[in-house]
């Protein structure tokens, strides 16, 4: 929905250089304001000076809150208040959460704001949009606070009747006499319906219109979108072109392609946005997935936030990769201004406003030379800089290892928490042989992954129980099998080696499921599998088959005796 005038206004005005002084060139510290105080800037501007001291501060506010809650008939209770002001919870990090939208309708009430003002309070302090019209409460609130806007009316009158109404809705309305009309996707339409009319022709107006409120109409049109600039960004982009099957949407590759880089989703992992502590819960929260754009496209259950990052990321690439070279970076940017905040406002998305976090940084790099570079060397530096301070600690137990060589070869495994692990683990064997100079200056060609850990083997000093371990391994199914099948297929000895392994990194563990990590497997298929002591453990699928698993084991049995009879 749109901003009111004033707000409204002033976004329409803002040039690119005045962009650095909005988003405080769009440095994380300007976003790291607790709510308590952002809230203190903004009641401050219209209230009284509060007392100086913070904590009096906080108190006075309390207090003014509480009294007017007491005044305005409305149920904020002070425990929340509490957690907001005393506590530390920052109730925009759950934005999308509807009992905690619902709190701030009410906290906005108990300051008694008009309209506009809560909508800017939605925006400057708890950085989302405010009246969302495919909610029907929220859509009832909107065409109070409207109609009061619109004749003059000052205070929090709309709050009540929105509340009434929507007693009376539940009631009536949606009871399912009515013939529900088919729904309205378009949020701007959604509101010039509704424009003119008094509150009895509202009132029928939401019954004859249930379908438009249920979840799965309220984001269909922005899922339609969003699944229609995916397919755009692959036609025009050629390596995502080579990766489509068919209608199908290369959902990870599309994300990295725009992004810059791969987000890991394995257990374990840093190195991605959405582990960064150094920057606010706000914007690193739903950041935009491979996995997130999969379930849009296909229709699962995904929270407004997750839409909202998703839309605004893909119009921000689309227009800016589709652009010709030009000098006239200001135009540019008023022009990428207009057309993403139609767009999102069409689809009842917040539009991009400087002071929240999301949206401040793809408007920050929209006003550079280069905005799909500055938004992917923003990622990869914050990244960066993160994830070397995390890895580092992996390399704390192996002796007389400088800083700096730790940090040259956390970048000689391009800062893979898996590779880290596993050079970490082996250089830390007594039997390993391979210097950290090696690794680091050895030439790599065409997967440096699979070299490094080629590398690595080579010179790691396996005993032949291990090595007997890992080669079997190697033949395990891709998604390896359950811990209790694993024990089975190996003997006394092969269980502790495979217990050694683990904790030099070379064996997987997670979700209590003992595998081989892929990479590993692809390596160490490659190895001439010898040894009497891998062909028992296969010869022990054998034995197995006749006894009963539960189904996913079976399964499991199932693909490791292919693996055998192929090898005989």
């Amino acid at each position: 929905m749109a901003y009111g005038p004033l707000t409204n206004g002033h976004i329409g005005r803002i040039s690119r250089g005045e962009i650095y002084s909005e988003a405080g060139e769009w440095h994380p510290d300007a976003f790291t304001l607790p709510f308590p105080e952002r809230l203190v800037e903004f009641v401050e501007t219209y209230f009284d000076m509060l007392p100086a001291d913070l904590v009096e501060r906080k108190a006075a506010l309390a207090a003014i809150i509480n009294n007017g809650a007491a005044a305005h008939g409305v149920k904020l209770a002070r425990s929340t208040l509490n957690e907001w002001l005393i506590g530390g919870r920052d109730p925009s990090v759950s934005s999308s959460d509807s009992q905690t939208r619902e709190n701030i309708y009410r906290l906005c009430a108990a300051l008694d704001l008009d309209m506009e003002l809560t909508e800017e309070l939605f925006e400057k302090v708890f950085f989302a949009r405010a009246f969302d019209l495919k909610v029907l409460k929220e859509f009832a609130f909107f065409f109070f606070a409207r109609r009061d806007y619109n004749n003059g009316v000052e205070g929090c009158q709309w709050y009540a009747a929105g509340e009434k109404i929507w007693e009376d809705v539940g009631k009536t309305a949606l009871s399912g006499d009515a013939d529900a009309e088919p729904p309205i996707r378009n949020t701007v339409l959604l509101a010039d319906r509704t424009a003119v009319m008094n509150e009895l022709e509202f009132l029928g107006f939401l019954s004859s219109h249930q379908d438009t409120f249920l979840r799965e109409n309220r984001f269909a049109r922005a899922r339609e979108r969003i699944r229609e600039y995916s397919r755009k960004i692959c036609q025009f982009t050629l390596e995502l072109r080579q990766e489509q099957a068919g209608e199908e949407i290369p959902y990870e590759p599309l994300i990295n392609h725009i992004l810059g880089y791969s987000q890991r989703s394995s257990s374990g992992a840093v190195g991605t946005i959405s582990s960064l502590k150094s920057l606010p819960p706000q914007l690193i929260t739903n950041f935009p997935t491979g996995q997130i754009l999969r379930k849009i496209c296909i229709g699962d259950t995904c929270s407004y936030d997750q839409i909202y990052k998703m839309y605004s990321l893909l119009l921000f690439f689309f227009y800016h990769a589709n652009l010709l070279p030009t000098e006239n970076i200001e135009q540019r940017f008023g022009a990428f201004l207009r057309f993403s905040n139609l767009s999102l406002e069409h689809e009842g998305c917040t539009e991009l406003y400087p002071r929240q976090p999301y949206g401040g940084l793809l408007l920050f790099c929209a006003a550079q030379d280069d905005p799909i570079l500055a938004l992917q060397d923003f990622i990869e530096t914050a990244v960066a800089k993160e994830s070397e301070a995390v890895l580092m600690d992996r390399f704390r137990e192996i002796p007389n290892l400088s800083e700096e060589c730790c940090r040259a070869l956390i970048r000689c495994a391009e800062r893979d928490p898996f590779l880290v692990s596993l050079i970490a683990g082996t250089m830390n064997r007594a039997s390993c042989t391979l210097k950290p100079d090696e690794l680091i200056h050895a030439k790599y060609y065409e997967d440096r992954a699979a070299e490094i850990i080629q590398l690595l083997y080579s010179a790691a000093g396996f005993s032949p129980e291990e090595k007997s371990v890992l080669e079997c391994g190697a033949l395990l199914p891709p998604d390896g099998v359950s811990d209790g099948l694993f024990r089975r297929l190996l003997s006394v000895n092969d269980i502790a080696a495979a217990q050694a392994l683990t904790l030099c990194g070379w064996l997987y563990c997670a979700k209590d499921m003992w595998s081989m990590d892929y990479r590993i497997r692809t390596v160490v298929a490659g190895q001439e599998v010898a040894g009497n002591n891998a062909r028992k453990i296969l010869d022990n699928a054998v034995r197995l088959a006749e006894e009963k698993f539960p189904s996913k084991e079976t399964s499991q049995l199932k693909k490791l005796l292919k693996q055998r009879k192929s090898l005989l």
